[in-house]
């Protein structure tokens, strides 16, 4: 019933429903849990709610309270626009908001800004120098016609910004040279 606890749909509604007719009719309260399917403490706290509240909807939940004001909110969004490339925890700082960068990323997914960890590439080695160098060297006496024959393959990445419908999206492409 801990499940059933957390809805107000019609099924629950009516499942409460069923218990307090039963109560009111004068069925044992260990009865009224076999029948309904639930546990003994269900019933009672449903018919104690009964009594007290005269409902048998879910009280309201309780929320914590939003750390961040609404100006915040549109200076960490703003930010992010401003700066696609800014992470959570450089906003946080800036703006010298007292919450978490978690929380910054939260109020950046809420208006569908997704925040990515950079791929990390690996820099180059002097080993990779010097087998360019030696490269370059071996080639040097080459013709426009011997440059016809070869193929370059590299990986680039590089990032764009779109922004449509007042959300920014950075893509990701990956370009073969």
């Amino acid at each position: 019933m801990a499940a059933a606890n957390n809805d107000n749909s019609v099924e629950h509604i009516t499942q409460r429903g069923r218990i307090i007719g039963e109560w009111e009719r004068g069925v044992p309260t260990r009865d009224i849990a076999v029948s309904v399917g639930v546990s003994t403490r269900t019933v009672q706290r449903w018919i104690s709610r009964w009594r007290e509240e005269g409902t048998l909807a879910n009280r309201p939940k309780r929320r914590r309270p939003r750390i961040t004001t609404r100006q915040q909110d549109e200076q960490i969004i703003a930010a992010s626009i401003d700066d696609p490339l800014k992470t959570s925890v450089t906003i946080t700082q800036e703006f010298h908001v007292s919450c978490t960068p978690q929380t910054t990323r939260q109020r950046l997914r809420e208006h569908g800004i997704r925040c990515h960890v950079p791929a990390v590439k690996e820099e180059l080695k002097e080993w990779h120098r010097d087998t360019r160098l030696g490269f370059a060297k071996q080639h040097v006496v080459y013709d426009i016609d011997d440059w016809k024959n070869v193929i370059f393959s590299d990986e680039t990445y590089f990032a764009s910004i779109v922004q449509s419908n007042a959300r920014l999206a950075t893509h990701r492409h990956k370009i073969r040279c």
